[in-house]
């Protein structure tokens, strides 16, 4: 299910009070706060060789409880792409009917608190 956003997700509230976390994948997606989320991949670009829908997986490897909500800016099914939660990791993304770019937050919240965060941008060309 998609989590609606009710500020920004890329507002100073959750980048402001963590420090950036570097992964020791050099391909690591950005990610934000003290609890290191992956994103397999980092991007996703819909185009006339990849219509879609492609799946994508995001976790918090050290973590074992709380999953990962997911908040964006792409609009639903009337915008740039649609992310649904598929079992487990794994998260559909799917192309909308406009073009242009968005960017998805995969966040890890425990006690109330965002705890890590970690960026998947999607591109729709079609």
């Amino acid at each position: 299910s998609q989590v609606t956003p009710t500020e920004n997700p890329q507002g100073p509230a959750l980048r402001m009070h963590s420090p950036l976390l570097r992964s020791t994948n050099a391909t690591a997606c950005k990610h934000y706060g003290t609890v290191l989320i992956d994103v397999d991949p980092c991007s996703v670009t819909f185009n006339a060789s990849n219509p879609g829908p492609d799946t994508v997986t995001a976790s918090a490897p050290k973590v074992k409880t709380h999953p990962l909500e997911e908040s964006d800016n792409c609009g639903g099914a009337a915008g740039v792409a649609t992310l649904t939660r598929g079992s487990g990791k794994r998260w559909k993304v799917t192309a909308g009917p406009k073009t242009g770019s968005c960017t998805a937050i995969f966040i890890y919240v425990k006690a109330s608190r965002v705890r890590g965060s970690a960026d998947l941008s999607i591109t729709n060309s079609l």
